[in-house]
């Protein structure tokens, strides 16, 4: 297996974030799970800097530029706000609907047009109806129904049809400024995710069986003997 963190940096990371980044090349989705206070933010925080810090993150993406973004899911969180939305633009008789793109369909046209890559930090992704969220991007959370690292088309490439909007239409970014889309849009391969998972809160709806079976997942248990320590 291709050794993917740089050694002169990766000595500064924690041996669960090492365990992480070497998991994402293979599924491109990693999730942390367990019981709250077991450092699962603490550990994707940790990643996020790290990249920031070294604009490191996979080795054959290694001298190119690395995306970062962070969310947290909550119950009002939509498609709109993650893949497509339709906004009011005001015009002289009254307003027009403009698209606009949600944080991964954003992350997906930048990569394309940068050639670098992309890592999606969401925190609390089950307290959101994740379902609805990723719509019929949950298809190419797959790595293999995406294009290839070169930007090319496979055999196995998925096109996502969107909906609201045609072929060739304008998209608004968070910036303001605006893209051409194609339509159907076909997923670029290096976007990654992390995201995390309280596994004993029961006020929230257990993760998708379809998603979660995307994800790589890794456990982050308590340290009983730590427990042991703290309240002997």
């Amino acid at each position: 297996i291709e050794k993917i963190i740089e050694k002169k940096s990766s000595s500064k990371l924690s041996q669960k974030a090492i365990e992480i980044l070497e998991k994402l090349p293979k599924k491109h989705n990693v999730l942390l799970y367990g019981p709250p206070g077991t450092g699962k933010t603490f550990v994707m925080q940790e990643i996020l800097d790290h990249i920031r810090k070294h604009q490191l993150f996979i080795h054959e993406f290694a001298n190119t530029p690395v995306q970062t973004e962070w969310l947290t899911f909550h119950q009002g969180f939509s498609y709109e706000d993650f893949i497509l939305g339709l906004r009011p633009n005001p015009i002289k008789t009254g307003f027009s609907l403009k698209p606009r793109a949600g944080i991964l369909l954003e992350l997906a046209i930048k990569t394309k047009e940068s050639g670098g890559s992309a890592v999606l930090f969401i925190d609390e992704v089950n307290r959101a109806n994740v379902s609805s969220v990723f719509g019929e991007f949950i298809t190419v959370m797959e790595p293999d129904k995406r294009l290839d690292k070169n930007g090319i088309e496979t055999q196995t490439t998925v096109p996502i049809r969107l909906a609201m909007i045609n072929d060739g239409d304008e998209v608004e970014l968070s910036d303001g400024t605006t893209r051409k889309i194609e339509n159907p849009f076909k997923f670029p391969a290096n976007i990654f995710v992390i995201s995390t998972m309280n596994s004993l809160d029961r006020s929230v709806t257990p993760l998708d069986s379809a998603l979660k079976r995307r994800f790589s997942l890794i456990r982050f248990p308590p340290d009983y003997a730590l427990l042991k320590e703290k309240f002997k």
